[in-house]
């Protein structure tokens, strides 16, 4: 890749002046100079570079004629050799994480301790992520909830109400009786216990099956969960720190 330098020109003596055209052409560009601008060089070696070359970059070696050990080039900033992160400190990316909490401190350049500008660990948990999953914002198929970024949304357990049980019906038996008449085809126990004898023109008559399900005298349900099949993993986000350090 090439750079453009800035040249500045030197000053020339007022007898320069001379008779063969090159000796001028040759003096002008003796006086003149070209500018890079504040890169003063790239140093490409596996060893911290001496303070008096702290005004280049370098590229740290893993060992002398080795391949790098960092994919940035270092420069001297505030007392350490340090590179900046690419992403944003306390930004918005987020990363899945499967390792321990220990073991994140030290993921991507981090380290332990207090998080300053170079130094604790470059990542950190998102806690707004305990016990719920990602999901794609908009509304959820065949429904009318809508998901916005960076809400909760959902619920880790359902009660079920009237209005989500099928209507249904249920059969009533009528016990045999020992009564012979023609009239008093059975007998039908009430919601009191008290029977009720009935014959095959009686449809007035009124019984209670047994009580199924339900967790209280009122008929009210339990809640059950609603979590489907999953695997744990840690959200992570960037915290403060902003460079790696050498």
């Amino acid at each position: 890749m090439s750079t453009a330098l800035r040249l500045i020109p030197g000053s020339l003596a007022t007898n320069c002046w001379s008779s063969d055209p090159q000796t001028f052409y040759n003096e002008a560009f003796e006086k003149g100079s070209a500018l890079l601008g504040d890169i003063t060089g790239i140093l490409i070696q596996d060893t911290a570079p001496d303070p008096e070359d702290r005004d280049k970059a370098w590229i740290r070696l893993t060992a002398p004629g080795g391949p790098p050990s960092f994919y940035l080039p270092y420069i001297w900033y505030n007392g350490a050799w340090v590179a900046r992160h690419p992403s944003a400190p306390e930004g918005d990316e987020i990363r899945i994480w499967i390792g321990s909490t220990t073991d994140l401190e030290t993921y991507d350049g981090g380290a332990a301790g207090v998080v300053g500008d170079a130094s604790g660990p470059m990542w950190q948990v998102d806690s707004d992520f305990a016990g719920r999953f990602p999901i794609g914002v908009g509304t959820i198929p065949d429904t009318t909830v809508a998901v916005t970024v960076d809400t909760n949304a959902g619920s880790g357990q359902i009660t079920l109400i009237e209005a989500n049980v099928p209507e249904h019906s249920h059969q009533i038996g009528v016990e045999s009786s020992d009564i012979t008449s023609s009239a008093e085809d059975g007998q039908l126990r009430d919601a009191s216990g008290d029977v009720t004898f009935i014959s095959t023109w009686n449809q007035t008559a009124v019984g209670v099956t047994r009580n199924w399900g339900g967790a209280a005298s009122d008929g009210s349900t339990t809640p059950f969960n609603n979590t489907p099949p999953s695997r744990g993993v840690y959200f992570i986000r960037r915290t403060a720190r902003i460079f790696f350090t050498a």
